[in-house]
């Protein structure tokens, strides 16, 4: 895999390397696919090259999907193979955007270049290439956008404060920024998120978000009681869980049969992970059983064992 472009702060990044990770114009053997629910993770601006306006770098989201299309003027597509879905999984994704990209707001409404941010999602149509898996953007859709920070020049002061304003943070000698509750999750560890107490306190290469998961707290659980046992199965493939939630009354003991289909299942099979359980790998065709005690909502993640990438998740509803 070709090296990736540094950021414009780090270093001097030169047409070649650009040009080296991009679609070639050789458009005989590309793909034309739809990737839906890809967050942003760096923009450059002017590369060098001819035609091309910018490139944007962007990483699968949460409920991603690929798809896959016969020509440009089908309307009717498919999912994408395993060939084209495991560079989305395992790489952040290089997109190519010209002077013919057509860039769009949530509402389908023209977009501008800069209205385009590091941390937004977007949905991509367009010419993957077969060597190097770059994207040659058709359409590019903000479909949600990392709010923005408020910043307001510093005055100068009469005199240097002792103590800092409330609710003022001082970042440099240049400026404040406005204290405003700021989630932002960790992109190599999606599952941490955090909320910080400004803009400005978001770790380098952590993406904003809308807002962090809501953590169901534990509450202890009267043991007078008699503890009520159920059984429930779901099934599972390399696309999802069926059906994808299950919801339990608080306090019961579980029993969860997890069947893997026979179809769409990578040979290797899958394994199942979550805070409760880690069971060994799964073929096609056969089961898995666990059990648990229903305390708290949590999250059942599939992955293959053999690349441990992770593939799915089944939502634990506890009430």
């Amino acid at each position: 895999m070709p090296v990736l472009p540094e950021t414009q702060e780090t270093g001097i990044i030169t047409p070649e390397v650009i040009r080296s990770i991009l679609p070639d114009e050789d458009r005989s053997t590309d793909v034309i696919v739809q990737v839906n629910n890809l967050r942003i993770t760096r923009i450059l601006l002017d590369p060098g090259i001819e035609n091309v306006k910018a490139v944007f770098f962007a990483v699968r989201d949460m409920g991603w999907r690929c798809m896959l299309f016969e020509s440009e003027e089908s309307k009717k597509s498919m999912p994408c193979v395993l060939g084209i879905r495991r560079p989305i999984l395992q790489k952040e994704l290089a997109i190519q955007i010209t002077n013919d990209t057509i860039l769009l707001q949530r509402n389908r409404q023209k977009a501008k270049l800069e209205d385009f941010k590091v941390g937004d999602k977007i949905n991509v149509y367009g010419f993957m290439d077969k060597d190097n898996n770059g994207i040659d953007a058709l359409i590019v859709r903000n479909i949600v956008s990392v709010p923005k920070p408020i910043f307001r020049p510093k005055p100068l002061p009469l005199f240097e404060p002792k103590f800092p304003l409330p609710g003022l943070q001082a970042t440099s000698s240049r400026g404040i920024c406005i204290q405003v509750i700021t989630p932002a999750y960790n992109p190599q560890n999606p599952t941490e998120c955090k909320e910080f107490p400004t803009p400005c306190d978001v770790p380098p290469g952590w993406v904003k978000t809308e807002k962090c998961p809501v953590k169901t707290p534990t509450l202890q659980t009267p043991t007078t009681q008699t503890q009520k046992s159920v059984e429930a199965k779901v099934e599972a493939d390399d696309y999802g869980f069926y059906p994808s939630s299950l919801e339990f009354t608080k306090g019961t003991k579980v029993k969860l049969y997890i069947y893997v289909r026979a179809n769409n299942v990578y040979y290797g099979g899958l394994d199942f992970r979550s805070e409760k359980f880690k069971t060994e790998p799964v073929k096609p065709g056969q089961r898995a059983e666990v059990e648990f005690i229903a305390d708290k909502d949590f999250v059942i993640e599939s992955y293959w064992p053999l690349s441990n990438v992770k593939k799915s998740e089944l939502k634990i509803v506890v009430k």
